[in-house]
């Protein structure tokens, strides 16, 4: 999964369903990997079916274990050109402000905690990475 930070200091998210705090919840982009596949084509890919491209600066966060055993990889992708979201059919993608990620990260509406992981490791990170 990736951060998506574009040129003007937004980050892309997309909004599901209701989280337990009563909230929309925000997911970033990312998926789970076939067998044999390479985390950061993968993740490009899905940045480039959501706005026709993925260009930007990545970065390699980290990877960690989750449930079953599965291994989740990290990735932040900052300078991206700032492109409209592709209409999807299942989640709202949009563009918001840092301060809202900030925001998100204390609300709730970001559920899940290898999300928030990536989330808040992409804001630590964020004045270092050049």
């Amino acid at each position: 999964m990736a951060v998506v930070i574009n040129q003007m200091g937004n980050a892309l998210v997309f909004e599901g369903g209701q989280s337990h705090a009563g909230v929309r919840s925000w997911h970033v982009i990312g998926r789970g990997l076939e067998e044999g596949e390479n985390p950061i084509k993968a993740v490009q890919h899905e940045l480039s079916q959501c706005l026709g491209h993925d260009q930007g600066y990545w970065i390699y966060l980290g990877s960690y274990e989750g449930c079953q055993g599965r291994v989740g990889h990290l990735f932040c992708a900052k300078d991206v050109p700032h492109t409209e979201p592709l209409p999807t059919s299942c989640v709202q993608a949009k563009w918001v402000p840092l301060h809202d990620l900030r925001l998100a990260l204390l609300d709730g509406r970001f559920s899940d905690m290898s999300i928030a992981a990536n989330v808040a490791l992409t804001l630590f990170l964020l004045p270092t990475v050049s």
